[in-house]
């Protein structure tokens, strides 16, 4: 399954990938032929593929052909700065004291019930009663955090936040949970509970390149990017073809009007490389917007 997972989203990332090197539709006429495009790369896909990541809730079965818009409409909903704006209300919220194994707990416990809150009853409710099946029986939070990762890869991003933290709070010493985590709740808007977690991995794991990314994703969520091109380069000074950290790079040289450069940072992305550990097996890592999710 991890497998097949990593081929699939190395295909969706190369997908991206060709669209982000060329400038947002303008117009009506330039919409369709992107669309396109997309069909045209997707039909590329053998017809197993495409089956399995239908399946999983991964690939539309056709790119869906939108009613008539207008050029300008076109131009208002592409247009604009490639970089969040600086969400100053987020930034104030976080707390600069570093978190600590004490401390940790009543955090997690906090940002749980913070993203309950947001949570649609009816996506809480499955969330938690997928959490206390799973620890009716017996499964350790090790594997309930996976199991949270698979609900976010299906598309059921609400219960898997909720299973997620719930098995954070289970075993607040499991760090590949509280960096999934974290990259969940930096997906979902809530980088002001993630940057204190991802601060406390970075502080145990120093020069962690998949921590220092998903620092870098969180920050730039956050239109801090300063900060985010910080932790991107620290990203890329350990791991040159980073493709999450290249694909952000991309846009920030873009905002600039570096177009060579945000080429440049989209083409390093493209390349992978698959590193084994010393038994041999293969350590996968899977990335949704920008941030890193680890399988072990």
């Amino acid at each position: 399954m991890k497998i097949y997972l990593s081929f699939f989203l190395l295909i969706l990332i190369h997908c991206s990938q060709v669209f982000a090197q060329q400038q947002n539709p303008k117009t009506q006429a330039e919409l369709e032929e992107r669309m396109k495009a997309a069909q045209k790369e997707l039909d590329k896909i053998s017809p197993d593929q495409k089956k399995m990541m239908e399946q999983m809730g991964l690939l539309p079965q056709a790119i869906p052909q939108g009613a008539p818009v207008s050029d300008k409409q076109v131009s208002d909903a592409t247009g604009g700065s490639t970089v969040p704006e600086k969400d100053l209300q987020k930034i104030t919220s976080i707390d600069n004291s570093p978190l600590s194994a004490s401390t940790l707990p009543a955090f997690l416990t906090s940002a749980h019930s913070y993203v309950v809150t947001k949570l649609k009853p009816a996506s809480k409710t499955t969330g938690e009663n997928i959490y206390n099946k799973l620890k009716a029986e017996g499964k350790t939070p090790f594997v309930i955090g996976n199991s949270a990762v698979g609900l976010w890869i299906m598309g059921r991003i609400e219960p898997a936040l909720y299973v997620m933290g719930k098995a954070c709070m289970m075993d607040a010493e499991n760090t590949d949970n509280l960096n999934n985590y974290a990259a969940m709740l930096t997906m979902c808007g809530a980088e002001n509970y993630a940057i204190p977690i991802l601060n406390y991995l970075n502080a145990q794991f120093p020069k962690n390149a998949t921590i220092l990314n998903n620092l870098g994703q969180a920050w730039f969520g956050l239109g801090e990017i300063p900060k985010a091109e910080k932790y991107l380069d620290s990203t890329l000074a350990i791991y040159f073809y980073h493709p999450q950290a290249n694909y952000t790079k991309s846009f920030i040289e873009e905002s600039r009007g570096n177009t060579d450069k945000a080429i440049e940072s989209v083409k390093k992305s493209s390349k992978v490389i698959i590193r084994t550990n010393k038994t041999g097996s293969v350590n996968w890592a899977i990335s949704y917007s920008g941030t890193t999710f680890l399988f072990l």
